[in-house]
């Protein structure tokens, strides 16, 4: 299963959700995870960025509101106690989260991405150089 974390430079949030995916990815070695850096507007209509950050499984963003807007934004993300700027990594490893009306409600990957039946976990340790093979991480365009 391919994660991609799209982040843009000055987010506060990004590092936290690379964690988080880096976490998932050494519980789950079928899980490689990458990080594409998002530098311009024209980049993010391009790409479909959705905020950062935004977390995509086999190209899709499981994560996606209804109506969202694509841009160069911060994202928030609905967790357990309130908003964040990233998805608690027990989201991650369960399912899609969403909101309605100011409720949360999950949303199973499998249900987001269909008969793929993948679930997501979202979500990096601070000495990446030494985890980042064991953990399955590649580069794409940097590395997280």
């Amino acid at each position: 299963m391919d994660i991609t974390l799209l982040s843009f430079e000055d987010c506060p949030n990004w590092k936290t959700a690379a964690e988080r995916l880096t976490r998932l990815a050494m519980e789950r070695p079928n899980i490689t995870v990458t990080h594409q850096l998002v530098e311009t507007s024209e980049q993010a209509d391009h790409v479909g960025f959705l905020g950062s950050p935004s977390i995509r499984v086999d190209g899709v963003d499981v994560m996606a509101e209804p109506g969202a807007r694509v841009g160069l934004a911060c994202r928030r993300y609905l967790v357990p106690g309130g908003y964040q700027g990233a998805p608690a990594l027990e989201q991650l490893r369960g399912g899609g989260f969403r909101t309605s009306d100011r409720r949360a409600t999950i949303t199973p990957i499998a249900t987001v991405v269909g008969a793929l039946g993948l679930f997501c976990g979202l979500p990096v340790l601070a000495s990446l150089g030494v985890l980042g093979a064991e953990a399955g991480l590649t580069d794409r365009t940097s590395p997280i």
